[in-house]
């Protein structure tokens, strides 16, 4: 059985887009991220990634990405579905998160 480790190089978020209801947390919020990990694989070492997430309510978000560990075969290695919630606490910029996922590696 192959495992794969994989550590998170850097994420640069591309964009995003804010409604218009102020604060740190809002509802609206879209982003698009870029990423590179690390694959611990025989036939792979790097991985560039992509993902978009967004919160449908100031608490409620969700997301997809994908990571391309084989340049050989399939263009869409795997899928991961996600789920977010977080809770913001008061006027601070902080705010504790919670995540489920699914995903499927092709």
């Amino acid at each position: 059985m192959k495992t794969s480790i994989t550590v998170l190089i850097a994420i640069l978020t591309i964009g995003t887009l804010h409604a218009q209801d102020g604060g740190e947390f809002r509802s609206g919020e879209f982003n698009i991220s870029v990423f590179g990990s690390w694959v611990d694989k025989n036939d792979s070492d790097l991985a560039p990634g992509a993902g978009l997430s967004y919160y449908i309510t100031r608490e409620i978000g969700v997301g997809a990405f994908t990571h391309w560990e084989n340049y050989d075969g399939k263009f869409i290695d795997n899928f991961s579905a996600e789920g977010y919630f977080r809770w913001p606490l008061g006027d601070m910029p902080l705010a504790p998160y919670g995540l489920v996922g699914l995903g499927y590696s092709f």
